[in-house]
């Protein structure tokens, strides 16, 4: 259910291990010890650090969670357990976003603090919302970019996804529509359960994962809410990201190139203004982090072809050109640069030579 195969890496600069926060374990692990998977055995595969705590600063390095996944549909049997366990949301295993999502005044104000402190849930996957607030478009979307494709867990997205769209409904309660949900991995043997879960057409080897809806929805107001809850809520939430989430002027930055990169070419001005800096400013720090700007686009882009060939059924010709290459020659002399092999190497599961 995972992506698993090795990956070469660059030298531009390392990356922080991505983890999860402790309530995302403690919900698939409260699963499997209810349904026969006893604490011992949860113990002697994985050791205390998967085990149920109260400690809402815990965090688990997200490979250790993906092997949890891959143990936990072995043990059910289910491959589409993550779907299941998005459909059955608890409130009480809710982790300290959740509460501070589920109390806001109305669902714009609700997706905009889940974008802003998604990372305390999971650090290796940028959020992004995607609307007009002028209300000249009619639909919005919310984006999940995984920016760790060896890492990509298709069980949790499917759960993350699913508990988006499941809460929100219950949390409005009101009938919530959407217009499509798209996925990066391909379509499963369970095809059918997706289309009763999200009732819309779900489209499998995209770019990112998005969920679609009209932006009407954004003025609707919760059933029930405390803004007395919110701001205790929002203020550990407030401590935890700037505990979990002080990520190197260069991981904001290539978050930003990830969002452009499948669009138009990475431009630097356009960076540096939304970061609220001069394009001087933003090389100068760059520079004093020892990284470039260029340097950060490449890796960029070899973290998407990674991803898409590992993820999606697109040939190497629309990836190079989804990417901004003008031909495919110039993709797989770029990949075999980055990475020793060949894209069709690589997709192969050739070890690099």
């Amino acid at each position: 259910m995972t992506v698993s195969k090795p990956i070469p890496q660059q030298d531009t600069e390392r990356t922080p291990t991505p983890t999860v926060g402790q309530s995302t374990v403690v919900a698939l692990s409260t699963y499997l010890m209810a349904n026969g998977i006893s604490r011992a055995k949860l113990t002697e595969r994985f050791g205390n650090t998967l085990l149920l705590t109260d400690d809402q600063e815990a965090r688990i390095p997200l490979e250790h969670y993906v092997q949890l996944w891959d143990a936990a549909i072995r043990w059910t049997g289910d491959a589409a357990l993550g779907l299941k366990l998005g459909v059955q949301h608890d409130v009480s295993e809710m982790g300290i976003v959740a509460h501070v999502v589920l109390n806001c005044e109305n669902l714009r104000s609700g997706l905009e603090q889940y974008v802003r402190l998604f990372s305390v849930v999971n650090d290796a996957i940028s959020l992004s919302l995607d609307d007009d607030r002028h209300g000249k478009a009619q639909y919005a979307s919310l984006n999940f970019m995984h920016r760790h494709p060896e890492l990509y867990c298709i069980p949790d997205v499917e759960r993350t996804l699913v508990l988006a769209f499941y809460r929100t409904r219950a949390w409005l309660g009101k009938e919530l529509r959407l217009k499509s949900v798209s996925v990066q991995h391909q379509a499963p043997s369970y095809l059918t359960r997706y289309r009763q879960v999200f009732g819309c057409p779900v489209y499998f080897n995209q770019s990112d994962c998005k969920i679609v809806f009209e932006q009407q929805y954004f003025d609707l107001r919760p059933k029930r809410s405390s803004p007395y809850l919110k701001t205790a809520a929002l203020q550990y939430a407030n401590s935890l990201l700037d505990i979990f989430s002080r990520q190197p002027l260069s991981e904001r930055v290539k978050t930003l190139i990830y969002r452009d990169i499948e669009q138009h070419e990475p431009d630097i001005v356009s960076i540096a203004a939304r970061l609220n800096m001069s394009q001087q400013t933003l090389y100068r720090k760059l520079k004093h982090e020892g990284v470039f700007f260029q340097k950060l686009v490449e890796s960029v882009r070899f973290t998407k072809a990674r991803q898409l060939l590992a993820q999606s059924g697109l040939s190497a010709s629309e990836i190079a050109l989804m990417l901004g290459f003008s031909e495919l020659s110039a993709f797989s002399r770029a990949f075999k640069r980055w990475s020793g092999m060949s894209p069709k190497a690589f997709r192969d599961g050739i070890p690099a030579s």
